[in-house]
């Protein structure tokens, strides 16, 4: 996004979350007794957090059966998540959203 001060900010969304679901979850797998399958991959946030969530569980849904969206700063991305669920419109996840704010 394009700030006044700063200028151009390149978010680093999609690296980050590509980490989560291909090293990070691997390492912890790994480390602790847990159950590594999709349907127990689960993965939640807040604010730009719950943005990621999102996210996540649309484009890395082969990692994440589910989200746990609070508060999603959906107002961040919204072409990028017009053109995400679009190509994505058979989820095969359950996806929680909630805000405060009203649609």
């Amino acid at each position: 996004f394009e700030d006044p001060k700063l200028g151009y900010i390149r978010g680093r969304g999609r690296t980050t979350m590509d980490w989560f679901a291909h090293t990070l979850k691997g390492m912890i797998d790994e480390k602790y007794p847990t159950l590594p399958g999709r349907e127990t991959t689960w993965i939640a946030g807040s604010s730009m957090g719950g943005l990621m969530s999102l996210y996540a569980v649309t484009a890395f849904n082969d990692v994440y059966s589910r989200a746990a969206c609070l508060s999603p700063s959906i107002w961040f991305a919204t072409r990028s998540l017009d053109r995400l669920t679009t190509v994505r419109a058979r989820w095969r996840t359950t996806t929680t959203c909630a805000s405060s704010t009203p649609p």
